[in-house]
């Protein structure tokens, strides 16, 4: 009995350090995300949302790498917003700029079937087109932040997002 208490206290001891060093080489402090999956979750992200707490988002999956192209209609956020390829890695990381004030009050957007009150060829929808990003390069994730969140917490092109489809925690690492 005494032997197993021994290698228990020296697995525990072990793997603290363990961890220990893993938060070392974390770029990044550990955030929480939301998936957006389903092509619904998708269309939706952040729209109507207020607030979005400091170390919190949104990843987008895609089931291809493909040059996604993203709008703030029905936002009120800013936000810093990341592409990111297949591998995880961040290939860039452009701003979001939300313009609340160009929607129609008297047409609200409150679910997905709202988009019906709104043609390809309104104003309101053209001129989020204009303002909105587009990834050069073909990626399968995409993940909405605060903005200036990857400027504040030194997160830059070439890192790499990790995350855990059971939970809601991620973090970034350098590849270096």
């Amino acid at each position: 009995m005494l032997k197993l208490k021994k290698i228990t206290c020296c697995a525990l001891v072990l793997s603290g350090l363990l961890l220990a060093c893993c938060f070392a080489f974390f770029k990044s402090p550990t955030f929480f995300i939301e998936h957006a999956r389903t092509e619904e979750q998708i269309q939706w992200g952040l729209m109507q949302r207020r607030f979005l707490p400091e170390n919190s988002g949104m990843l987008f999956h895609y089931s291809q790498p493909q040059k996604l192209n993203f709008w703030s209609f029905n936002c009120y956020i800013d936000l810093s917003v990341a592409f990111i390829d297949e591998k995880g890695v961040v290939r860039e990381i452009k701003t979001l700029k939300a313009f609340p004030e160009k929607m129609d009050p008297s047409r609200p957007v409150l679910s997905n079937r709202d988009f019906a009150l709104y043609s390809y060829k309104d104003p309101i929808v053209i001129f989020f087109q204009k303002n909105s990003i587009s990834a050069s390069v073909p990626v399968k994730y995409v993940l909405e932040m605060n903005l200036g969140w990857f400027e504040r917490n030194k997160v830059q092109v070439g890192d790499i997002l990790h995350w855990n489809d059971n939970d809601s925690s991620a973090f970034f690492t350098s590849p270096n």
